[in-house]
């Protein structure tokens, strides 16, 4: 039998290595994509004090069409980046906040999950729209929540609420929220970004440095957050995070744009978020306690 430090320290890097390779995969046999996910833990954060999942790198033009043609979801990258030859890894820019949500909607439908964002018609229906603006669920509705009416509580992949997203890109465990990101994209690293994009957003792995694991927040396309600006109904949502045509890269988090949700921007792109996760913070908790069980000898009295 190994001994016991060996085996604290196997079982540790066994939860490190379940706690960070996460990948979900949509589609089917013949045509799928992969969605890097990146665990956002630091739940006694009080911003958001749950851990949940937010997409690695931002959704692709590939992506996109791969969901297009299996859910007949008819979504438009609106304008195209001017002067350039689309690529498949080009951010998904021209994408309203609306078609985003119906990206989202097929995720979850794909895998058997119930829409995150509620939309009068779905796509093959009479008077279909792939632009409509998603309303918000009803009480006595499933997955309704009182404190969330746009998003479905039963769902599990979303759109990154601002607070979601803010955190993702400026929370430090044991710090708290910077007032710049981790990832400012500089003057030099932007030069080369625009010079790899030839003058718009580069390919959504290639998006500058991570922060917290989440690679692109700045510099590449301002990303869609699903909350909105004036209330439930409000007429516009919150996009933040720069975009290869800014000169402003957005690096304090208290900048947001506010956007139509029906608006396609050339410089607007999305990424996805996942929620609830089976926290990583559980797992470990979980396996420590099963290894200090182990390790910590049996001290009740017999009688």
């Amino acid at each position: 039998m190994l001994p016991a430090k060996h085996l604290l320290k196997l079982g540790l890097l066994l939860l490190l290595t379940v706690c960070t390779a996460e990948a979900d995969t949509f589609g089917t046999a013949a045509t799928n994509f992969d969605i890097d996910f990146v665990s956002i833990g630091f739940v006694g954060e009080a911003r958001v004090d749950y851990e949940y999942r937010i997409g690695k790198f931002e959704i692709s033009r590939v992506q996109v069409e791969i969901a297009n043609a299996l859910g007949d979801l008819e979504l438009d990258f609106g304008l195209d980046p001017a002067d350039l030859v689309p690529r498949p890894e080009m951010p998904a820019s021209g994408i309203s906040a609306n078609e985003a949500a119906r990206f989202i909607n097929w995720l979850n439908e794909s895998q058997g999950l119930p829409h995150a964002y509620r939309f009068r018609t779905q796509p093959g229906e009479e008077g279909y729209n792939s632009n409509e603006t998603f309303g918000s669920w009803e009480p006595g509705q499933p997955g309704y929540n009182p404190d969330n009416v746009l998003r479905n509580d039963l769902a599990t992949y979303v759109i990154p609420s601002d607070r979601e997203w803010v955190k993702a890109a400026y929370f430090v465990p044991g710090f708290g929220l910077r007032n710049t990101p981790g990832n400012t994209i500089d003057g030099n690293e932007y030069a080369l970004m625009r010079l790899r994009g030839n003058g718009g957003p580069v390919d959504v792995m290639e998006a500058g440095t991570a922060t917290n694991g989440v690679v692109g927040m700045f510099g590449n396309v301002r990303e869609v957050t699903e909350t909105p600006l004036g209330g439930p109904d409000g007429v516009f949502f919150a996009s933040i995070g720069g975009a290869w045509s800014d000169r402003n890269q957005k690096a304090e988090r208290s900048l947001f744009e506010a956007v139509g949700y029906n608006i396609e921007l050339r410089l607007q792109g999305f990424r996805v978020a996942s929620v609830p996760e089976p926290t990583c913070n559980s797992l470990w908790l979980v396996g420590l306690l099963f290894v200090s069980r182990r390790l910590i000898p049996n001290k009740r009295k017999t009688g």
